[in-house]
């Protein structure tokens, strides 16, 4: 596959920075990375995908991608409207219906959402270490919004700036010691998120991804978002991943009428761990469509 080539799109409202994989001619896989990851993490699995075009975005405060309004908080339903407007786009862009979807975590958390509401613009759903979103008793509602408006009140008034690191490697060996993620992969990711400072470098990435969300949605809402998704879907779980992934399918598999799930040996970042192996089971899946 050739070198990644670097894109940007730009939506009716905000631009969004992407790596593109291939020829625009091969079938469509958007990649769709994890939370506080970006476009790099799909770097492992890019040159095993050679028979698609994959395009990795940057999340909105991610990445090279623009960020939302200073002072706004950050909704779920946000990121499920960006997926909306970007596969629209690339479906008048490359006169196409459909497109394959595969995300992971938070990413695969999106693209389910958007496979439930739009299955007539996805041709296959790939989801690693993700599944549904998080969810919670609607009893803390008010505690939680309250808590939100707290900490964006904070960040608003702060004075701090980002901090300043000596260097890449100094910021990767910290994530590497809180992760469970390889040091060279956090050393791709992070190349991604950062920008030189006065004495070394700082993360570009928007602050308020680290505050808590304002609100989450009830179970009930969870599995009527996630019922009835109908297209053809794959699972793909880590050995080592989260541990409460694990025991979802059980009850959430009944949801998705078309669900395979696999295992495959690595972490939450299986397609980085065990790239081979998470391409494959991807491959397959398309190819039987």
């Amino acid at each position: 596959m050739n070198k990644a080539k670097e894109i940007v799109f730009n939506l009716p409202h905000i631009q969004l920075a992407a790596r593109q994989w291939g020829d625009k001619d091969k079938p469509i896989i958007l990649a769709l990375h994890g939370w506080l990851d970006n476009a790099n993490s799909f770097e492992p699995l890019a040159p095993l995908l050679h028979d698609y075009c994959l395009i990795a975005i940057d999340w909105p405060g991610h990445g090279k991608s623009q960020h939302r309004q200073q002072g706004y908080s950050l909704h779920l339903t946000d990121y499920v409207f960006d997926l909306d407007s970007l596969v629209l786009h690339l479906c008048e862009q490359f006169s196409i219906s459909k497109i394959h979807i595969l995300g992971h975590s938070f990413g695969g958390i999106i693209g389910a959402i958007y496979t439930s509401l739009f299955p007539e613009h996805v041709a296959s759903l790939n989801l690693v270490e993700a599944l549904s979103p998080l969810f919670e008793n609607e009893q803390q509602t008010k505690m939680r919004l309250r808590q939100s408006i707290i900490q964006h009140r904070d960040l608003t008034n702060s004075s701090k700036t980002a901090k300043s690191y000596s260097s890449l490697e100094s910021i990767a060996k910290n994530r590497h010691k809180l992760t469970e993620l390889q040091y060279q992969f956090c050393l791709s990711i992070l190349s991604r998120n950062i920008t030189p400072s006065h004495n070394g470098v700082c993360l570009k990435t928007d602050p308020k991804l680290k505050l808590g969300s304002a609100w989450r949605y009830s179970e009930a809402q969870v599995l009527n978002l996630i019922d009835s998704v109908l297209v053809p879907s794959l699972l793909i779980l880590g050995e080592s991943g989260f541990a409460e992934l694990q025991h979802a399918p059980n009850r959430l598999q009944d949801y998705f009428r078309q669900l395979t799930i696999v295992t495959s040996e690595g972490g939450h970042h299986v397609h980085m761990d065990n790239p081979r192996h998470v391409a494959a089971h991807i491959c397959t899946m398309i190819e039987q469509l």
